[in-house]
């Protein structure tokens, strides 16, 4: 029964991503309502693997929202303008709960995906939308969790690089 519910909460978490998705990528917009569900679908999702993978999940979510913002106004306090919006922080911070620890990997994977777009379609205002590059990075790790891989356990005897 859990997992039966969990693969119909990832199917409907891949069709709100992908519904962001579209509208990111036709209007450079995440909507926070289709975020809010993200962040719900999270939530359950880490609940039903305990209290401590929740308790794990809202402290990356937290974390992750802290430190991207952090990183958005940074850049925008130097640059004049922001490299990150705004709604990315905001579904990076509601995928956290979901991913957990494996959040930071998300974020790395979603930027190699994001740096090969803007290099593949070469937007002229520099700006793409980031949104699928994130639901792609984030649906990924997150299947691969549950299915019980982690970069962290992948890697060890490579502990110097952590």
């Amino acid at each position: 029964m859990t997992m039966a519910l969990k693969v119909a909460l990832i199917l409907l978490l891949a069709g709100v991503l992908t519904a962001s998705s579209i509208v990111d990528a036709r209007s450079r917009r995440l909507p926070d309502p289709l975020t809010l569900a993200v962040a719900l679908l999270a939530v359950a999702l880490a609940a039903l693997d305990g209290w401590s993978r929740l308790a794990t999940g809202l402290a990356a979510g937290v974390v992750t929202f802290l430190v991207l913002e952090g990183v958005r106004r940074g850049f925008m306090a130097n640059r004049g303008r922001p490299g990150l919006g705004q709604g990315d922080v905001k579904l990076f911070a509601a995928l956290a709960l979901w991913l957990g620890l494996a959040t930071p990997w998300a974020v790395a994977l979603a930027s190699a995906l994001g740096l090969a777009i803007a290099l593949v379609v070469r937007p002229a205002d520099g700006r793409i939308p980031f949104g699928p590059a994130i639901a792609v990075a984030a649906l990924g790790l997150g299947v691969a969790g549950e299915m019980g891989w982690s970069p962290l356990r992948s890697m060890e005897g490579v502990g110097w690089m952590l």
